[in-house]
């Protein structure tokens, strides 16, 4: 991409501002295109300004997909028709724990239902996108639930661990892995066809605060074939792959990349310097500059976005992961200003 001299008194003029989840992000007179930037970060160049993680995507209409919304306050049912409760202390869903669904691995297709992916309304869904359809912003959207959780949902957390090891319920989790491959490659053939999406975000959670649910070779003998066959398949339809995967699961890091995965937006536990330092722009990594109080000092909010861009170097590979219910306004600013000038260097 081609180098293009910061000029402050232009770009920092506001022109906009993105709706996502806790508020408003603003919008700058960027001198490329939002969309242009990301899909530079995205090809392994160094891009324009450090792209934000949230607010520079189309909005999807995703209220087609039954696991989206079974997850927020309306709560309901799943895609097989699994029953999910709203937990408001974290504003997600669960399934109601206690009762799983299949008792028995090996017969899982005897216990729920299985989806129908084409009927969903992805002909309205595309309607209305492209009523607010942005061609200078990326088309994003994320797939749930992924293989472990999906296991999670079917038979409850420690069953489910289990089922990993245990050699009489392996060949069970093999055969619904691979049937989820089949139903999430349906997902992205839609969403290629009715929503050309450009990344797609698969969900699915490794690990708790302290480390992985799994080990390393379980991961790799279990999980590791479904998912890079999805990377591949959406690298084959040409959406770039971004891996949503909470807790800690730095030792993991590698079979993400083996896997071919272009992003990862994983938590502050991580250390995510130390993986670049390790493993440079193998994976573009998310990254939260500093947890800042809503009141910080435009100084203290210099000096947080100065360190951070020091960090992260100059050659890209990072998203900032900047939220607007606990990133200052002016963090923004002064991230994408210091940015600039970084990656015009």
């Amino acid at each position: 991409m081609d180098r293009v001299k910061f000029n402050p008194q232009e770009e920092l003029k506001i022109i906009g501002a993105y709706n996502v989840m806790g508020g408003k992000i603003v919008r700058f007179n960027t001198p490329v295109a939002p969309r242009e930037n990301t899909l530079a970060l995205y090809r392994r160049e160094v891009p324009v300004w450090m792209p934000f993680a949230l607010g520079e995507t189309n909005p999807v209409n995703t209220v087609i997909f039954p696991d989206h919304v079974c997850r927020t306050e309306k709560e309901g049912k799943d895609i097989f028709g699994i029953e999910w409760v709203y937990v408001p202390a974290v504003k997600g869903g669960i399934v109601r724990p206690g009762s799983p669904t299949v008792e028995d691995i090996n017969r899982w297709e005897e216990c729920v239902t299985l989806p129908d992916v084409d009927s969903w309304d992805w002909e309205g869904a595309s309607a209305q996108l492209k009523e607010k359809y942005d061609p200078t912003l990326i088309t994003k959207t994320t797939i749930l639930t992924g293989f472990f959780e999906r296991l999670i949902s079917f038979m409850d957390f420690q069953y489910a661990a289990m089922a990993l090891i245990d050699d009489e319920q392996k060949e069970g989790v093999h055969r619904l892995f691979n049937y989820l491959c089949g139903i999430y490659e349906k997902m992205i053939d839609n969403c290629k066809k009715y929503f050309n999406v450009e990344v797609l975000c698969f969900h699915d959670d490794w690990g708790s605060q302290r480390d992985s649910f799994f080990s390393y070779d379980t991961c790799k003998e279990m999980i590791f074939p479904y998912i890079k066959r999805i990377v591949d398949y959406m690298h084959s339809k040409n959406i770039y792959f971004d891996f949503h995967c909470c807790g800690k699961v730095e030792r993991l890091v590698p079979l993400m990349i083996e896997a071919g995965m272009d992003s990862w937006s994983g938590q502050d536990m991580n250390d995510k310097f130390a993986l670049r330092e390790r493993y440079g722009n193998k994976l573009i990594m998310a990254i939260n500059p500093a947890d800042l109080p809503a009141d910080a000092s435009d100084e203290t909010c210099y000096e947080a976005a100065k360190a951070f861009i020091r960090k992260c170097g100059n050659t890209g590979g990072v998203q900032a992961a900047l939220r607007p219910s606990v990133s200052p306004a002016k963090l923004f600013e002064y991230v994408y200003a210091l940015s600039r000038e970084a990656y015009n260097e």
